[in-house]
């Protein structure tokens, strides 16, 4: 069985969704420390981008089960 596109696919984008992620919070925690946590917008723009992380880790985690589980099913 060959592993196709789809499933390197899902990797990439997890990937590439926890960088962004991770800029997001550098970004926000940036510009809190600039402004001593007076402005809301970069707080709300830190919990969003950790909860984008988050996500994107279980993302990743879910593709690693499914490759993991097509490899036992061929070997």
């Amino acid at each position: 069985m060959e592993i196709d596109g789809s499933m390197l696919s899902a990797f990439q984008s997890a990937q590439l969704g926890m960088q962004r992620a991770s800029n997001q919070v550098s970004d926000a925690s940036q510009s809190i420390a600039r402004n001593a946590a007076e402005d809301t917008g970069a707080l709300v723009d830190l919990i969003s981008g950790e909860r984008s992380f988050e996500a994107n880790v279980a993302s990743l985690e879910a593709a690693d089960r499914m490759l993991g589980r097509i490899i036992d099913i061929e070997a």
